[in-house]
């Protein structure tokens, strides 16, 4: 999520949020501010997160200070000691807890006392560090279209952000079912069919195969045909 600065008094940049660890309940912080330089003598400025969203422009639509917990403020010192967020710093009291702003407009920290979800819709408001706490530049905080994947702990990037909801984990993705194995699941075996396949019935219009001549035995010759003697002609007296 970010809050980015539109040039009110000259002042640009963003404040952007992440979410990290595992329980929906700590915040990445990260100011990258342009354009303090100049505005206050002390080159030191307050930057909180308010309990509201900015309409028309205008930071005192803001109102006052994100206080999860309803710190008492006045009662407590908040400082950068992140074992006392908790009971002495307001939710939104990023100065309290990460230092004050300088001209460079650069600051980072992780906060472990709020998550996403409590801070969408709310504003940052950037203070000068006179008396009445003037605010010079505010904007809404809303979800980032150009978010990156964040660490997850292990020193490799998330392959996809992880959402979470107040009090609960990331929501995890089902794993997917392992493909079987080749060399333990044989293809099964085509089922023959119980339906024979009929012959097929002769043609009526099939002619009747001819008889075979009778075959001569190769080594039985057949007897020359005998020619009758003449008969012998009568003889003449």
């Amino acid at each position: 999520m970010v809050a980015t600065f539109n040039g009110m008094n000259g002042i640009g940049g963003s404040v952007m949020f992440q979410a990290s660890g595992d329980k929906g309940t700590t915040t990445r912080i990260k100011a990258a501010v342009t354009g303090l330089n100049g505005l206050d003598a002390s080159n030191m400025f307050a930057w909180h997160i308010h309990a509201s969203a900015v309409s028309n422009n205008d930071c005192a639509t803001a109102g006052g200070h994100f206080n999860k917990l309803g710190i008492d403020e006045a009662a407590v010192v908040c400082t950068e000691d992140d074992a006392t967020f908790l009971t002495n710093c307001a939710t939104g009291n990023l100065a309290g807890k990460f230092g004050m702003m300088s001209n460079a407009g650069s600051k980072t920290g992780i906060d472990h006392t709020f998550g996403l979800n409590d801070i969408r819709g709310l504003s940052v408001v950037i203070h000068k560090n006179d008396a009445a706490k003037t605010r010079l530049a505010c904007a809404n905080i809303m979800d980032d279209p150009d978010a990156v994947p964040f660490g997850n702990g292990n020193g490799m990037a998330s392959p996809t952000p992880s959402v979470y909801y107040n009090g609960y984990g990331p929501l995890m993705s089902p794993s997917p079912s392992p493909t079987p194995s080749p060399l333990n699941n044989k293809a099964a075996l085509p089922i023959p069919s119980n339906k024979a396949k009929a012959s097929p019935m002769p043609s009526n219009n099939m002619k009747a195969s001819p008889k075979a001549s009778p075959i001569a035995s190769p080594n039985v010759k057949a007897s020359p045909n005998v020619k009758g003697s003449p008969k012998p002609s009568p003889k003449m007296n």
